[in-house]
Order: C-alpha cells, then sequence, then structure tokens
C-alpha cells in the first residue's frame, strides 16, 4: 500500500469537512475620516440674581423647598474652609447642596401661604385664649404617632402606641386616694409637675389603646377611692406627708397650752406658723433654714415676750 496516496488524500477529505477562517494577515483599506464637527460656541447667561430688581417678589424666585441654587441668591453665602485658602463662596460649593436651607420660608412667602390658608381654617374657639383655660377645659391630652415609610404595606406596629397626660390635680381626689393613686401610679407620676403619664401598646389598633388608657384611668381612680381594712393600720412613717391635725404635736401643743391657762385661740396664728415650721422639716430637706424657722415659731408659741 502507497503510504504518501493515503496521507494526502486524507489531508485532502479532512480539509473538506472544516471551514476555517482565513486570517487576516493583509492590512485592512481605510475608511475616510469624518469631517470635524465645527465648534460651536454660545455666550453665557449671566446669573439670574444680577438680573432681579430690587422689588422682586422673591416668592417667584423660590416658591418651595429645592436644592441651593447659587445664581438665584442675591447674597453672598460662605461655607466650608480649607487649609489656607480663601473662603468658599456659593459657586461649585458643594456644601451648600448637601443641606437643607429655608429660602422659601421667608416672612413674606409665609404671610402669603397662611393668607391662602386663612380660608379653610375656623376661628379660634372663645374662652380658649390661654393655655390654663385649654388645660381647664381639656384636661386629658392624648398623643399618637403617624410613621411613612416605603414598604409593601401602610401598617406600622409602632403607631399603635399611644400616650396619655393629664395632671393629677384635675382629679377629685381627698388626701387618702391622692397618697393611694399616687402608689398605685408609680413611675408614672412626676411630682414635680404633676403630671401622670400613660403609654400602652398592648393592643393591635390606635383606637382600641386610647380606649384602654382611659380604662386604667378609671381603674385606679376608683381603686384610690377604696379603703380597706389593713389601711387603718398605717403609721405616721407611712404618711406620704406630714398631717399636723393627726400628729402627737398638735395634742402635745394644745395640751401645754392648757396647763399654763392660755386659750388655744389667742395662740391662733402662732399655732399655725408652728404647723408651717414643722411640715417644712418633715416633708422638705433639712438645713440651716428651716431649723431656724422652726425654733422661732417654738419660742413665739412659748413664750409670747420672744419676737
Amino acid at each position: 500500500m502507497n503510504l504518501s496516496r493515503f496521507c494526502v488524500s486524507n489531508a485532502a477529505s479532512f480539509h473538506e469537512d472544516e471551514d476555517y477562517e482565513r486570517m487576516p494577515f493583509l492590512p485592512q483599506p481605510k475608511k475616510p475620516a469624518r469631517p470635524k464637527r465645527a465648534a460651536i460656541y454660545r455666550n453665557v447667561m449671566p446669573p439670574r440674581y444680577l438680573q432681579m430688581a430690587t422689588n422682586q417678589n422673591w416668592n417667584d424666585v423660590w416658591p418651595a423647598a429645592k436644592s441651593f441654587n447659587p445664581s438665584s441668591v442675591p447674597l453672598p453665602v460662605f461655607m466650608g474652609w480649607l487649609k489656607g485658602q480663601p473662603r468658599l463662596g456659593k459657586f461649585n460649593n458643594p456644601e451648600l447642596v448637601k443641606i437643607p436651607n429655608f429660602f422659601h420660608l421667608t416672612p413674606p412667602n409665609i404671610k402669603k401661604q397662611c393668607m391662602a390658608l386663612k380660608k379653610f381654617c375656623s376661628p379660634w374657639p372663645e374662652g380658649l385664649e390661654t393655655d390654663e383655660k385649654i388645660e381647664k377645659h381639656f384636661p386629658v391630652e392624648i398623643v399618637t404617632r403617624d410613621y411613612c415609610h416605603a414598604s409593601p404595606t401602610i401598617r406600622d406596629p409602632r403607631a399603635r402606641t399611644i400616650t396619655m397626660r393629664f395632671k393629677l390635680s384635675q382629679l377629685e381626689l381627698d388626701d387618702h386616694s391622692r397618697d393611694k393613686i399616687i402608689r398605685l401610679l408609680g413611675k408614672r407620676y412626676n411630682p414635680l409637675n404633676d403630671l401622670v403619664t400613660i403609654e400602652t401598646s398592648s393592643c393591635p389598633f390606635k383606637k382600641q389603646n386610647i380606649d384602654y388608657a382611659f380604662y386604667l384611668l378609671t381603674v385606679v381612680y376608683y381603686e384610690s377611692w377604696k379603703t380597706e381594712s389593713w389601711e387603718e393600720l398605717k403609721e405616721p412613717q407611712d404618711w406620704e406627708r406630714f398631717f399636723f391635725e393627726k400628729s402627737s404635736s398638735r395634742k402635745k401643743i394644745l395640751d401645754f397650752l392648757k396647763t399654763v391657762d392660755i386659750n388655744a385661740e389667742t395662740k391662733k396664728e402662732d399655732i399655725k406658723e408652728y404647723e408651717e415650721a414643722i411640715k417644712d422639716i418633715v416633708d422638705n430637706q433639712e438645713n440651716d433654714e428651716t431649723v431656724d424657722a422652726y425654733g422661732r415659731s417654738v419660742a413665739k408659741l412659748l413664750f409670747s415676750q420672744v419676737k
């Protein structure tokens, strides 16, 4: 068998079966160059503030909130600082674009917007001119919260939380019920401003939590008026404040005046001064001033000649 004829025939059949791309070794013809576009020069418009009149209506320039525009602000605004360089002006200053501005809230703009909203407002109710009158007629304050965010649902679990505020002095309470309701409220009562704060989020909806807060207030109020049998065993050390009428100090003073044949009615003012002095010592912090006032009241009560 002729081996060379076999190799040649196999190579020919191989080239017939496979079609290979020819490598582009030869240089391609150059494309014609594109003609250069003629340069167009436009006149740059001057900043807008240079064309404004002195009586320009600012509401037309800045009607609503928007990012800072240096060409519209006729003021030398500066922000930012670079070491060894002058202050940064309003042009090409990214710091002024980052922060919100209040150029749309000038007094004329606010007045114009208020006049536009005035026709939708009703007159202020008579008898509510001061905060004291408002607090008298509307003693309970309800604080609710709404949240707006981008999500598949408009529900927000934080929106169900409500806060109720009122002053404890608005409730009809005696000494016993006031002491008891303060103990029941605990940290919800602030003795500095006499304010009670009830916050609840137990129920799934806001309206339900408002009703629940009023329910808690009703329960605590009526519970404070109840007097249990064990409450009669309260000692003077358990009093929330000093009661001069129930104290042994009053009994001792009256017994002393009766012993020295002095009518208690003639010492009524001195007894009142003594009562205020001892209350100030027991209820408030003991200091040199309160102790001196207590000593003077005792001296005036026991020795009329001492002033």
